[in-house]
């Protein structure tokens, strides 16, 4: 982790009882355990960097500002993996989603980019 002397809260959008349940879960042993690869910090620097005990869950409908802006990103780079795979898409991507994608390009784990099945 390089979050030194940072923090922030950690929101996710409510995908049902049993996916919310799993996710709550994976965040308490990430900060209890760890990542399993040390590399990606400690449960300490987890606990330092993210405060809350508990994970945050809210529903779509609660139009969180954050989960608004956390779709916007994911839906372009859907759309960018497909194009780069030369899949079809519906129509070209728009200016604004190129855009963004652009900017935010230098921040994107370009390890963890993958056209899934």
């Amino acid at each position: 982790m390089h979050a030194h002397n940072k923090q922030a809260d950690v929101i996710a959008e409510s995908r049902g009882e049993e996916e919310d349940k799993q996710l709550k879960e994976a965040y308490l042993k990430l900060r209890t355990v760890g990542p399993r690869n040390k590399r990606f910090g400690t449960a300490q620097e987890y606990r330092e960097a993210f405060p809350a005990e508990a994970l945050i869950v809210r529903k779509k409908g609660e139009n969180v500002a954050g989960l608004q802006i956390a779709d916007l990103l994911a839906a372009g780079q859907k759309l960018e993996i497909i194009e780069e795979n030369g899949k079809p898409l519906p129509k070209p991507l728009s200016k604004f989603t190129k855009q963004v994608n652009s900017a935010i390009a230098p921040m994107i784990n370009r390890y963890g980019k993958y056209l899934l099945p």
